[in-house]
């Protein structure tokens, strides 16, 4: 393999939410550990240990919320009605369609 390009292993798994712990590494090892490839205030953006395409990155509010709706402010009524469409059919178990 090319210097610095290793496969990712598989994490054990463990009782706690692996996004909740990416926003919390501040070192760059635990950083690294996490796959965390970038963060703000209010966002990270970190590779997926095991991705569904070569490439696939995750973006995530470093707040943890059950859905998306709960950082919806009341003035964009008409996106939020979408997303609050869009998380009631995930939660059915259906996919949105728009």
């Amino acid at each position: 393999m090319a210097d610095g390009l290793h496969p990712l292993a598989a994490k054990p798994k463990d009782e706690g939410c692996f996004l909740c712990d990416a926003a919390k590494a501040t070192t760059d090892a635990e950083r690294r550990q996490r796959l965390v490839l970038w963060a703000t205030d209010h966002t990270i953006v970190l590779m997926n240990r095991f991705p569904y395409t070569n490439g696939h990155l995750m973006i995530a509010p470093r707040l943890h919320k059950a859905n998306s709706t709960s950082f919806l402010r009341p003035s964009n009524s008409i996106s939020n009605n979408n997303r609050r469409r869009r998380d009631a059919a995930q939660t059915r178990g259906v996919g949105a369609r728009f």
